[in-house]
């Protein structure tokens, strides 16, 4: 970046010093300098060659309070060569229409408004540059979270094949008789260690569920919070895992109370074979 000595003291050199910084600014980014002609001419290279003459007066000085700003961000390293892209394309757009010996002149009048141009592009480009990274990111995350949810249900699978085969063992084991027996007891007892340990299972389960939906949702707001421009365009991944948690939930409370029906029945029949349903008047 070209330096210029210290501002000095009056309103109109300063102005000068800073006419100066924006003739380094647009040095910046041409492609070369033409001076065949005995006085600066700026040339860029587009799609055509375009030519922007430097040429002012003391009524054109303006304060350009920018521009110190422009050349610093100019010369960042950081995506250095699209800025130099965007700056191209903001300036020489905006003076395409003026007559060639009012280019300058026009880039100084515009200056202000240029450089916002020039900040709105450049947020632009950098949202989109992030919004390539959080892509990444949310979706690595998201089948992460698919895949959280597939085996907070996959983990009680195995177990649920216990439930007809407990069903089956009741209906087969237990014996009728007038008053309780051992070995009803005994079954009972079993059948009912296991409806407990399987819903302190379900229970488990549904924590796990619990913890994975407040993961998700601390990462929604961090996205919301962090990158608000682009937080939108996620709704629909975070839509899809609110329905896959939602499934899992739905598939959990089926066993759960598939278990509870078990125990219902089994309860049932113990009382029965015991006659205690008939003493109650029941059956």
């Amino acid at each position: 970046m070209i330096s210029v000595s210290e501002a000095p003291i009056s309103e109109s050199a300063k102005n000068y010093f800073a006419t100066l910084k924006a003739v380094a600014l647009l040095k910046h980014v041409s492609d070369f300098e033409d001076m065949s002609t005995g006085s600066l001419k700026l040339v860029f290279l587009q799609r055509e060659k375009f030519e922007i003459p430097i040429y002012f007066d003391a009524l054109n000085l303006n304060c350009l309070t920018e521009v110190d700003g422009w050349l610093s961000m100019l010369s960042d390293d950081a995506h250095k060569e699209q800025r130099k892209v965007i700056f191209r394309t903001v300036v020489l757009d905006a003076l395409k229409q003026i007559d060639i010996r009012l280019r300058f002149i026009k880039f100084l009048e515009l200056f202000s408004e240029l450089y916002q141009r020039f900040q709105d592009n450049y947020q632009l480009y950098v949202s989109e540059f992030s919004f390539e990274k959080i892509l990444g990111d949310v979706t690595e995350k998201k089948l992460d979270y698919i895949l959280k949810f597939n085996k907070a249900f996959s983990d009680i699978q195995n177990q649920l094949l216990a439930i007809p085969v407990a069903v089956v063992l009741v209906g087969g084991q237990l014996e009728h008789h007038d008053h309780l027996m051992v070995k009803n007891v005994v079954i009972f007892l079993g059948i009912f260690v296991f409806s407990l340990l399987m819903s302190m299972l379900i229970r488990n389960q549904v924590d796990v569920l619990n913890s994975i939906a407040h993961e998700i949702s601390l990462q929604r707001e961090e996205l919301a919070q962090n990158h608000s421009a682009i937080a939108a365009k996620f709704a629909e991944t975070y839509k899809e895992l609110k329905i896959r948690e939602d499934r899992q939930r739905t598939l959990i409370r089926i066993v759960d109370g598939l278990v509870a029906l078990a125990l219902g029945g089994t309860t049932w029949l113990f009382l029965w074979y015991s006659g205690t349903l008939s003493l109650l008047g029941i059956v």
